[in-house]
């Protein structure tokens, strides 16, 4: 199967982490935290096989199945374009940039115009109207083996 995200490959838990409630996490050491002012944090199962001493707490959550629903949620669009190049005049870590690699990349290999990120403004209204994290649950453009080809 196709991966694009190693820690998408860790058992994940079943359904949403409730409310004010500690879990397990993977983080992920390259990512795109830094355009976000955010972590991007994978629940795990803690295991024998998937030990960690990360641990989360979710506080006050959201819950969505994927990244478009986030953005329409908060009244906000997708912020890539598919076959949006980065031009070598853009900061090569811009957002803008990040993007397109990103959205570019899913295209390709899962053949989906599905939305690849959230959009940040989404992140700044989700803090201002009081929420501490957001969790998906069903995001498949991040699942090892989502798709074959």
């Amino acid at each position: 199967g196709r991966r694009l995200n190693a820690a998408a490959s860790l058992p994940a838990p079943a359904v949403p982490i409730p409310p004010h409630t500690r879990t397990a996490v993977y983080h992920v050491q390259v990512n795109d935290d830094d355009s976000y002012s955010a972590r991007w944090l994978y629940a795990v199962k803690v295991s024998k096989t998937t030990p960690t001493n990360v641990w989360y707490n979710v506080g006050h959550t959201l819950v969505f199945q994927n990244h478009d629903e986030v953005n329409r949620f908060f009244h906000v669009r997708c912020p890539c374009a598919y076959n949006k190049p980065c031009t070598s005049k853009q900061n090569r870590l811009s957002l803008e940039c990040f993007c397109a690699r990103i959205y570019n990349t899913t295209h390709l290999f899962f053949g989906t115009d599905e939305c690849p990120m959230v959009n940040p403004e989404a992140l700044v209204r989700a803090r201002r109207a009081g929420y501490d994290s957001i969790q998906m649950t069903n995001y498949t453009l991040d699942t090892a083996g989502a798709l074959s080809r």
